[in-house]
């Protein structure tokens, strides 16, 4: 087998195993009752690829969201194919298998890279650390939501910045500084979430041994800043005119960011129960319950626990990479959601933790310790069984309005004081 081919075997049996997982996904349909009838089915969309409309995408915000990109791609899939479900889910699914080789790259440009980070055993820690990130049923909602699309648009940008970004550290042309600054600007047309982009420079280059005390360093972020500022203001514009937000006082969202936090970071360690909705446990004006004080005691834990562990830099880069993606969904800042976590939100904050999982199991594994290594094999293929069935059984609950509202109609009935919330009214109807 050539030497060249050999080397992307890896990889190439990341995309298969992930492509079989997702598979029922061509058979699901529109969420025409949620949300997909604005943010897919709407005059954007249809309005085709004339200057005019073009125009419309990238000057006006649509329902309190700004993502024209990812606009620009419902309007060429309408232009050659209509509104055809498959053809939308199986784009999804095309942009989500090409995260997956981004990210691949990624990692392994990093690992090799960053003096730090780099170990024998680079190449089994990349191939598992995308594995578990492929084949995570916590990725199901960006992939086989229509309407969440822009997640997987603004990733793949993010993604290939950041490889561009490692392209400008090893050579440092001037020329990979400018695609990595327009692929910043992509990535925030994508989605809002990549104005943390400057933020994730900064962490190549603490890992990368670039000195982050130079002024040089810090020059080179400036005009990410002030991208991610203009950006950033966008949304909070459009969304400001929207009065659906919870209004929480401040010791509460602070309560709220320990709890989303310890909950996302459950949801990628061991993925039970994940749902499309997770309501803010109460209304405003009510009592916080007792036992959710216990999460910002939890979040100090951690935190010490890894400032201990500081001399580890795997352990500071996975830990503050899934945080820094994190920031902006933790309610510290209101946002007009209903839900208090959601899963979308995952997608690219989980290569943080699918990371850490692989470096410590491949750590482990090497001890040679014959009963350790045994136990670990094992747990290791069930771990990525449950994974792969998961997501499996997943993608089929997203399969239509029905199967969707089936899940929210049962929250609705345990939880007495949302039931006349008129976000959810509008969600239930047309039912």
């Amino acid at each position: 087998m050539p030497t060249r081919i050999k080397r992307y075997c890896p990889l190439f049996f990341i995309l298969v195993m992930t492509y079989i997982v997702y598979y029922p996904l061509s058979e699901n349909d529109f969420l025409y009752y949620w949300d997909d009838q604005w943010c897919v089915i709407n005059p954007y969309t249809s309005g085709g690829l004339t200057w005019e409309n073009l125009y419309r995408i990238f000057t006006e915000t649509h329902g309190g969201q700004y993502s024209p990109l990812n606009e620009i791609g419902y309007v060429l899939i309408y232009s050659l194919f209509g509104y055809s479900p498959v053809i939308f889910h199986l784009t999804g699914l095309g942009v989500h298998l090409l995260n997956v080789v981004l990210l691949y790259f990624f990692l392994s440009g990093l690992l090799t890279q960053s003096s730090r980070l780099t170990t024998m055993y680079n190449k089994q820690i990349v191939f598992l650390a995308t594995l578990l990130w492929a084949i995570h049923p916590v990725n199901v909602e960006p992939v086989a939501w229509i309407s969440a699309s822009k997640v997987l648009v603004y990733t793949s940008f993010y993604l290939t910045g950041l490889l561009c970004y490692l392209k400008f550290i090893r050579t440092e042309k001037l020329s990979y500084y400018v695609v990595t600054l327009a692929l910043a600007l992509c990535s925030c047309l994508g989605k809002e979430q990549a104005v943390v982009f400057p933020l994730c420079l900064l962490l190549v280059d603490f890992v990368t041994d670039r000195g982050l005390l130079r002024l040089k360093t810090w020059e080179e972020k400036l005009p990410f800043l002030l991208l991610s500022l203009y950006m950033g203001t966008i949304p909070m514009l459009a969304q400001g005119f929207r009065r659906e937000e919870l209004d929480y006082p401040l010791i509460d969202r602070v309560v709220f960011a320990a709890y989303s936090l310890i909950e996302y970071l459950t949801k990628c360690l061991i993925p039970i129960k994940l749902s499309y909705l997770y309501p803010f446990p109460i209304l405003p004006g009510y009592a916080m319950p007792f036992h959710y004080w216990f999460y910002p005691v939890v979040v100090v834990f951690v935190v010490c626990c890894i400032y201990l562990l500081r001399q580890k830099r795997i352990i500071i880069f996975t830990s503050l990479f899934f945080l820094i993606h994190l920031l902006f969904v933790l309610h510290i800042i209101p946002i007009s959601r209903f839900a208090i976590v959601a899963d979308r939100y995952l997608y690219l904050p989980g290569v943080g933790v699918c990371l850490l999982m692989a470096y410590l199991f491949v750590t482990i594994i090497h001890l040679k310790v014959k009963r350790i290594q045994f136990m670990m094999i094992v747990g290791l293929i069930l771990y990525l069984c449950y994974l792969g069935c998961y997501t499996n059984y997943y993608v089929r609950q997203w399969k239509n309005s029905d199967s969707v509202k089936k899940e929210l109609r049962e929250l609705i009935n345990e939880r007495e004081d949302i039931k006349n919330m008129q976000e959810l009214q509008q969600l239930m109807r047309n039912q």
